[in-house]
């Protein structure tokens, strides 16, 4: 807007050292509405006028609704000088004689009032606030009229809610206090598309929409390669596509080569001769509705933790298997395994890289806190990994190592007296095992379970 957080942070410190404290500051000129679109700020002998690109709410000597993002107006710059309160300066075409009367945080300007402002935030002062029963998806086959709830919160003056943009097979959008009502054109076509509300002190609230009910449905929305793999094939069905169109695959990544056929994907991708997992994306389109498959390839080095990322199954000793997933992380020394034991991506179990030098023990797991688990009846405890035993349970200590990962014979060899690695859930000192699952036994061995 006018670089006001720079202003606040450094300038008003230094103003006030330089200039009389009656105009040290930045000042707002509001109108009957407290709304303002030109600023003052006076700094060592100079008057800089700025003209935001849209006005801005002040209330309570705040500047709501600043967005760091928007670019900063040029000002006009003015040497000014402050005689028995009159302001004179020249604004390059005349000399300007204003008289300045101020009282407490307002000060009269010529013809404007001006605030001073101390403070600046993002937050708008009131906020537009729809209800989640909304209905926002139309299956199109015939038309409709739609009724949506809303309020404001901290409304203010007489201020009305008003629509900024509708999508074009919407019609007669009517707002009253708490509703706004709309027509939804029928068609086979499906579409997308934005309706944008509006009011003065709050941020616009941008509801998406969608009319129709094709949908691309994926088998699966992950692909990993091994550095070497050349291609896959995703399956995907087209519910209540348009007869004679099917849907187009484009590619996130200049090494990703996808096929749209009239069911499946067919990705096909360069070798990965680099040092580093790499990551892209498959976007499968039709009419407007997208869906992403995420590609992820691994490396051909074997010393770089990029070579394990990927989908692998763990065979234990008693028979058992089990499949996960191991991804690459910001840290060279740590992996991070994934739907262990059929758990969902959000947790997240850290395997960790061992000293460079003993190359045969390359990786270890430890006893872990993963995540939370909702237990029921308000409880919520911890989900660990730990080293468990066919004998008995003991609580494990965090930290502590579950089994070793000798990479040369890809195989998982289990620390003294651990037989399996398994889950559990703690709450106020309480545990309870996840008994259900069958773990595979060590020595187990991994096995890769991509494409």
């Amino acid at each position: 807007m006018l670089s006001l957080s720079l202003t606040l942070s450094s300038c008003v410190q230094q103003m006030q050292e330089h200039v009389s404290i009656q105009l040290g500051g930045i000042w707002a000129s509001v109108d009957d509405y407290d709304m303002a679109s030109t600023f003052f700020v006076f700094d060592k002998g100079y008057l800089y006028e700025y003209k935001a690109y849209h006005p801005y709410y002040v209330y309570d000597n705040t500047i709501w609704g600043y967005d760091d993002d928007e670019p900063t107006p040029v000002p006009r710059k003015y040497k000014y000088s402050v005689v028995d309160g009159v302001l004179y300066y020249n604004d390059f075409f005349k000399d300007i004689q204003v008289e300045l009367v101020r009282d407490g945080n307002t000060m009269i300007f010529g013809e404007h009032k001006c605030v001073l402002a101390e403070n600046i935030t993002e937050r708008y002062f009131s906020e537009i606030v729809l209800a989640e029963t909304n209905e926002t998806h139309f299956a199109g086959t015939e038309g409709c009229v739609v009724e949506w709830k809303y309020h404001i919160e901290n409304p203010r003056y007489d201020y009305k809610l008003e629509v900024k943009e509708v999508p074009e097979w919407c019609t007669d959008v009517k707002v009253r206090d708490g509703v706004i009502s709309f027509g939804v054109n029928p068609g086979s076509i499906t579409r997308v598309g934005n309706l944008i509300l509006t009011y003065p002190t709050a941020g616009d609230a941008v509801v998406g929409m969608k009319r129709g009910l094709v949908e691309i449905l994926l088998d699966d929305t992950e692909v990993c390669f091994r550095s070497n793999k050349k291609s896959a094939v995703i399956y995907y069905t087209l519910l209540n596509g348009r007869a004679g169109v099917s849907a187009k695959a484009t590619a996130l990544g200049g090494w990703i080569r996808p096929t749209a056929h009239n069911d499946r994907v067919v990705i096909v991708v360069d070798q990965n001769t680099g040092n580093e997992s790499r990551s892209g994306a498959v976007v499968l389109s039709c009419d407007e509705v997208t869906v992403t498959v995420n590609v992820t390839q691994a490396c051909e080095h074997e010393w770089s933790s990029g070579f394990w990322v990927g989908d692998w199954q763990m065979k234990g000793k008693n028979g058992e298997k089990i499949e996960f997933r191991l991804t690459d992380t910001d840290s060279r020394a740590y992996l991070c395994m994934t739907r262990y034991a059929g758990l969902s991506d959000e947790y997240r179990i850290a395997v960790h890289k061992v000293d460079e030098e003993n190359k045969s023990l390359r990786w270890v797991v430890s006893n872990q806190i993963i995540g939370k688990v909702d237990l029921g009846n308000g409880k919520v405890g911890n989900l660990w990994v730990y080293g468990g035993n066919s004998k008995e349970f003991s609580v494990p200590e965090e930290g502590v190592d579950i089994c070793f990962w000798d990479d040369k014979q890809s195989v998982y060899k289990g620390a003294p007296g651990v037989e399996f690695m398994a889950l559990a859930t703690e709450c106020d000192g309480e545990w309870q095992c996840w008994d259900d699952v069958v773990y595979p036994t060590f020595p187990a061995t991994i096995f890769w379970a991509g494409n």
